[in-house]
């Protein structure tokens, strides 16, 4: 069984197709076509970047978890100290 990778955003983020986080998952950005088809956008795909919209909570394609966090956690924080501070509130 392949071990899942989440990767974190926050609302309205934008995440470079290239970034090392992503791009191992490329092959899911179809299924995230899909996704966006059948439930309306969830997550826009750009040319060169995903981007997280207004929604939070969690987006799971196979063995990708995206979690998307609300954009009031960002400010002041470093980048794990955002994530969990999010994650914290969302219990």
């Amino acid at each position: 069984m392949a071990l899942e990778k989440t990767i974190t955003l926050f609302e309205h983020d934008h995440l470079p197709y290239s970034d090392p986080r992503l791009s191992p998952y490329s092959h899911h950005l179809d299924l995230i076509d899909k996704l966006n088809q059948a439930n309306g956008e969830l997550l826009t795909l750009h040319r060169n970047s995903l981007q997280a919209k207004q929604y939070v909570g969690l987006i799971q394609v196979r063995d990708l978890s995206i979690e998307i966090s609300s954009k009031m956690y960002r400010d002041g924080l470093t980048e794990a100290g955002q994530v969990e501070y999010a994650q914290r509130n969302l219990l």
